[in-house]
């Protein structure tokens, strides 16, 4: 076959600038889609618009075409019409402390009910020990505690009755009263006992026997008071307590009116403080400064570890907002560029403590499935795949239509999480970008892969140069102009 050399402007059509109308690019209309795009976008319009399973989107074609740039318009587009989703947070769990609680809220709300529970976290350190010490509370405290004192010292002046004239003496201990052997009114050591006659023995020991059976009779006694008088004081700060937390958890569940999570939270707040009163109301009889005889870095390590404890057990009642939108805004449209696992469905951060890596529920991150939840998710299809665990997290979750916080894996130094969190409902659109090549990859390698990208929008790189067609790219290229 002849080779037929080609001339220069066999190679190359010039345009005739003499047919447009226009002086520059600037003078006409910005042009919003791409060129030659129509049925894509129509591929487009429909795949967001099909709310069955699996419909997700797969938008296909060479770099250059502005594919990701037309899909995102389209989706603002789209999601200036639907309303606007539900903020998400996690609180903890008084139940189940390693499975944080998801809560949610209209659009807005979550960091409102986030900034009323600090404040009830404050008046719990602040307010209520308050609250419980005053005179009324003092006064009855004072009366249950000399009530049972009076029982005591009836006892001793009963046993000190019945033990006058006796070879002992009664000795006040921790554990109770005990029995020790006297001689010339002064308590004799078991080496001294040990030099006297047998007949002083005898009769020490007699009265020693008789006492210690005297103090048996009444052993029950003493423990039932200690017990009675706990139940008691219990009973009162539990009263003053459950008075005082009524007020500001009554007003945030009015708030939250028809939120059933949110109250069922709160009453679990409610009855966790009303089991762990000693824990929030301190005992004002009892003398609960530190121990002087500590050494110094002892007693800076206490301070510490009480420092940890107090945020522990205030810190249970913060709210982690992980999704924060706003009112009226329209459905998210969220670009994921870097689709590690974590930042898809979220992560679980830890910190170092006392050598120790920890974590709890103020740690959790949301990803961007928690960010596009109610709306839109566009993802490069090339940066997912180099990603490990990414592809299998977003098919786990668009099956299972929730998103569950996960392990980066299972055969790693980091494989354990020592939290569970609850996983959120997802309702969500996943459109993700590509080539031709990757996209028939994906549809031969994995079988998943059309049950969850069911709608295909192929952008193409090549149109038929019309006249009309020559129009429509001066349009492009100065809507490309005005933006830039």
């Amino acid at each position: 076959m002849a080779i037929t050399k080609l001339t220069s402007e066999q190679l190359y059509r010039k345009c005739d600038a003499s047919k447009f109308e226009f002086t520059t690019t600037a003078d006409l209309e910005e042009r919003l889609s791409a060129l030659g795009q129509d049925r894509a976008i129509s591929a487009v319009e429909l795949g967001i618009n099909i709310k069955s399973r699996g419909y997700n989107l797969f938008c296909l074609g060479p770099e250059g075409t502005g594919k990701t740039s037309l899909v995102k318009r389209i989706l603002e587009q789209e999601g200036k019409k639907r309303p606007t989703p539900d903020d998400w947070a996690y609180v903890y769990n008084f139940d189940e402390p390693h499975r944080p609680i998801a809560v949610n809220f209209p659009a807005g709300a979550a960091s409102g009910f986030a900034k009323e529970m600090d404040e009830f976290a404050e008046f719990l350190e602040f307010d209520l020990p308050e609250a419980v010490k005053n005179e009324i509370y003092d006064e009855q405290l004072k009366s249950i505690r000399e009530k049972y004192q009076e029982k005591r010292n009836d006892y001793i002046k009963v046993l000190q009755k019945k033990a006058k004239g006796k070879k002992v003496s009664l000795l006040h201990m921790p554990m109770g009263v005990v029995v020790a052997p006297m001689k010339n009114g002064e308590i004799i050591s078991p080496d001294v006992f040990d030099t006297l006659s047998e007949e002083e023995k005898d009769e020490i020991m007699a009265d020693l026997n008789a006492m210690q059976e005297e103090i048996a009779a009444h052993q029950d006694d003493t423990p039932q008071w200690e017990e009675k008088q706990s139940e008691e004081i219990k009973k009162l700060q539990e009263k003053i307590v459950k008075d005082a937390i009524k007020k500001p958890l009554d007003e945030i569940k009015a708030k939250y009116k028809g939120n059933k999570k949110v109250a069922d939270y709160l009453k679990t707040v409610r009855t966790y403080i009303l089991d762990n009163i000693t824990t929030y109301v301190p005992d004002y009889g009892q003398d609960n400064k530190p121990d002087a005889s500590a050494d110094e870095p002892m007693a800076g390590l206490l301070s510490q570890l009480k420092g940890q404890q107090d945020e522990d057990k205030f810190g249970k009642f913060k709210v982690n907002v992980v999704v924060k939108n706003v009112p009226e805004s329209g459905a998210p449209i969220v670009l994921l560029d870097h689709p590690t696992q974590g930042n898809l469905v979220g992560k679980v951060e830890r910190i170092q403590q006392f050598g120790a890596l920890i974590s709890d529920f103020s740690l959790i991150k949301g990803g961007a499935l928690h960010k596009a939840n109610g709306g839109f998710l566009l993802i490069d299809a090339r940066k997912l795949l180099l990603q490990p665990y990414s592809w299998d997290s977003l098919k786990r979750a668009l099956a299972s239509k929730e998103i569950k916080i996960e392990a980066p894996s299972e055969d790693t130094s980091f494989s354990t999480i020592s939290l569970d969190p609850q996983p959120v409902p997802l309702d969500v659109k996943v459109v993700m970008t590509g080539d031709a090549e990757l996209y028939e990859l994906l549809s031969e390698r994995d079988p998943d892969f059309t049950d969850y990208f069911k709608v295909e929008a192929d952008f193409g790189g090549v149109i038929d140069r019309t006249d009309e067609n020559e129009i429509e790219y001066a349009k492009l290229i100065g809507s490309l102009s005005k933006k830039k």
